[in-house]
């Protein structure tokens, strides 16, 4: 009996392992994938070495596929290039949402830099671009993407930080969601 629960077990995990499953909410075109951890933090890791480098073109690609993935720092950097437009084509508005969906995870000197960006805004054009933040926040965000934000002390200080992290799977997986529209078409 014991072997035989093992077996259900084992098949299950493979099963959820290997097919991506449709998401279970209301987004159509939404799959739900896993990565295994120490493949996706090589690629997440990559994508930001390639932004210290400061090889922008190379890393908006990996910058958007992450920041699709609900990572807080690939989507701040990603809202970064768009405004300045160093490296990437400049999109003012894009970037401004991905940088508060970034805000998500409270870092003082994002919220600082964000407020200085939109200090000069009006309120009309803040609020032309709630729809989108709202689209965005709803496929991209903490929720959405799988991710645990708390505060925690900084290793080897008393300093606590908010941090946003994936949840890590089965101890070997990432979970994500992908959706049809975001996936190029050739």
């Amino acid at each position: 009996m014991k072997k035989l629960a093992m077996v259900a077990l084992a098949t299950s995990l493979l099963t959820g392992v290997f097919s991506p499953n449709l998401y279970a909410n209301d987004a159509v075109g939404a799959e739900e994938k896993r990565i295994r951890s120490f493949l996706y933090t090589t690629d997440f890791d990559n994508a930001i070495g390639q932004v210290q480098r400061r090889e922008f073109a190379e890393a908006y690609p990996n910058l958007l596929q992450f920041a699709r993935y609900g990572e807080k720092y690939a989507q701040y950097s990603l809202g970064l290039l768009l405004v300045s437009g160093e490296g990437v084509p400049l999109d003012i508005e894009q970037g401004l949402v991905w940088m508060r969906l970034a805000l998500e995870q409270k870092t003082s000197d994002w919220e600082k830099r964000y407020e200085a960006v939109t200090k000069n805004l009006t309120k009309e054009q803040m609020a032309a671009l709630e729809p989108m933040y709202q689209e965005y926040k709803r496929k991209y965000g903490a929720d959405a993407q799988n991710m645990r934000c708390a505060s925690e002390t900084r290793r080897g200080s008393n300093m606590r930080i908010h941090v946003c992290r994936k949840t890590l799977l089965n101890q070997e997986f990432y979970s994500v969601v992908e959706y049809a529209e975001d996936k190029p078409t050739n």
